[in-house]
């Protein structure tokens, strides 16, 4: 029954990944919840190399890939587990890292908490490639452990195996295995360990000393928090501090986001990289970052949000996941396309556009989707919101505003642009660039009637929404655009920039190794140092969140706080 259930919650199970123990194997971005009397456990597997793995951490696994010498480019199994109580407060975390080797699946790092370990050298053999009902085997070695602190201990490891056949009828069907490991650690018996195995499903239940754990089909549900918008007047108290990522030395946080991070309220940022398929989160509340925890939504991440406690990642299996602050899977929906573009949120929603042209909410606290409209074509130009709206443009140039139950309000139809912006205040207006033209439109959010068509002679790499106009940014020049007439209010000329960010009265420029701060009339105010070593291909991100603004670059990070 429990084979079913899965089946039928998760969608159909995911191809063998190979033969022998390698086929018992999830697909890559598997995810699976157990559940007992003292809590859930939420896992998540991970396949792929070496390589791709232990930049995300945990530290211990750049340390096993030194002292166990495994190649770079060996297949491994991550299988990440975040522990949660009854009531979902957070009770730990373990990542196992299992060796895809010629003899069988082999553990060869235990992690506890990010910090406590076990690297077990030769490899712990926990499945045969051989392996059927009523076989028994051993594995004997060396393991270095350690509780968390500098010291570590090489002692002996014994461990016994026999694999029995299952007693649930879908679990014989499926060719299933039950596991019992009996194991010693320098002479010191543990308790033994029972695990089903399934081929293509991993495991799918775990007798331990913390009880018995079956996988379920329970979803995880969370309140979305508060909003935890940036506020702009406090810009001018910002002091910052630089954080240490991505280069050689004592840090071991190695980020390479594909935009810019989410911050979570604790200041931990979240970046989708680019350089793997893990999404990770960023620890910057000491000199020294960390990763704190690392997710696979499953094959890559397209685009992703963080709305306080909650992160959201899309993937190229055209999925939604939503994890929590401490990277706990709470729920994953279907989309209809591929998302692009992030989520935005309105009230307790995240809408989500996807490129054939759907503009979908979902429940925040469940993922269960709440309405979904449809537009012409591909959506690839950001969503913009204005209190409980939403607005969207396809790539013909259908320009649309939803509300928060999903009722278009209005729709017209304008040549393709690449970027919009709305302006804050009494009146906003939607300012949508043309695509190959010096007109810029100004569309009123109220009805979506055309209020200005005004000529703007540099080209526009980003536009910003403030207090009744909105910036618009070339490389050397940026100008303010007056919302209710489509007149310039102001220019800036100054050093090339490679991004903006503001709101409200004040507007963020970022410089070469200069963040510049300028008002609503295009003076500038401030600007601080930030040696986040950007060029011309590896530009900076900025993000903010409740009290905090961030720049994270090619090799530093700079968090700002009001002061």
């Amino acid at each position: 029954m429990v084979l079913f259930l899965l089946t039928a919650t998760l969608g159909k199970p995911p191809a063998v990944t190979g033969s022998g123990a390698s086929a018992y194997l999830p697909a890559d971005g598997y995810r699976v919840r157990f559940s007992n009397d003292t809590g859930s456990r939420s896992s998540e597997w991970s396949v792929g190399s070496l390589l791709t793995m232990v930049l995300s951490g945990p530290a211990s696994a750049i340390q096993w890939n030194g002292i166990d010498k495994v190649a770079n480019d060996a297949v491994v199994a991550r299988l990440s587990t975040v522990l949660s109580k009854p009531a979902g407060q957070p009770a730990g975390r373990r990542d196992d890292f299992l060796l895809v080797s010629p003899s069988g699946l082999r553990t060869g790092l235990e992690t506890v908490n990010n910090s406590a370990y076990r690297i077990f050298v030769p490899e712990r053999l926990d499945l045969p490639n051989s392996v059927v009902a009523g076989r028994s085997w051993t594995s004997d070695g060396s393991v270095v452990e350690s509780s968390g602190g500098a010291d570590k201990r090489a002692v002996k490891y014994h461990a016994e195996f026999v694999a029995t056949k299952p007693t649930a009828p879908d679990e014989l069907v499926r060719r299933c295995l039950v596991v019992t490991m009996r194991q010693s650690i320098a002479g010191v018996a543990e308790p033994p360990v029972i695990r089903t195995w399934c081929p293509g499903l991993g495991i799918i239940a775990v007798t331990d000393s913390q009880g018995s754990w079956r996988a379920t089909t329970d979803t995880a549900s969370m309140a979305p928090g508060p909003a935890t918008d940036f506020n702009w007047s406090d810009a001018d108290r910002l002091q910052f501090s630089p954080r240490i990522a991505n280069q050689v030395g004592p840090s071991n946080a190695f980020a390479d986001p594909m935009l810019p991070p989410g911050i979570l309220p604790d200041g931990t940022l979240v970046a989708v990289q680019r350089i793997s398929a893990d999404t990770v989160a960023v620890g910057t509340d000491t000199q020294l970052t960390t990763i704190r925890w690392r997710v696979r939504a499953g094959a890559n991440g397209t685009t992703a949000a963080s709305f306080s406690q909650l992160t959201l990642i899309a993937n190229t299996n055209r999925q939604l996941v939503a994890y929590d602050g401490n990277g706990r899977w709470l729920w994953q929906s279907q989309l209809r396309d591929l998302a692009v573009v992030p989520p935005v949120r309105v009230g307790d929603l995240a809408v989500v556009a996807t490129l054939d042209g759907s503009v979908t909410a979902f429940s925040l606290a469940t993922g269960i989707p709440a309405w979904s409209q449809r537009l012409n074509a591909e959506i690839r130009v950001g969503l913009q919101t204005s209190g409980d709206q939403v607005v969207a443009i396809d790539q013909t140039g259908t320009l649309a505003c939803f509300d928060s139950t999903g009722n278009q309000r209005w729709s017209t139809q304008l040549d393709p642009s690449d970027r919009f912006a709305i302006s804050s205040g009494a009146n906003p207006v939607v300012v949508v660039p043309q695509i190959g033209s010096i007109w810029t439109l100004g569309i009123s959010l109220a009805d979506g009637s055309q209020l200005w068509r005004a000529k703007v002679l540099i080209s526009r790499k980003s536009l910003v929404g403030m207090d009744g106009q909105v910036a618009i940014r070339d490389r050397f020049t940026t100008i303010g655009l007056d919302a209710a007439t489509g007149r310039t209010r102001w220019t800036w000329e100054g050093p090339a920039t490679y991004d903006t960010i503001g709101g409200g009265h004040r507007l963020f420029l970022l410089a070469q190794n200069r963040l510049i701060l300028l008002d609503d009339q295009g003076r500038q105010l401030r600007d601080w140092p930030v040696e986040v070593h950007m060029s011309e291909n590896q530009n900076a991100f900025l993000s903010t969140s409740a009290g905090r603004f961030v720049v994270f670059g090619p090799i530093g990070i700079e968090v700002g706080v009001p002061q």
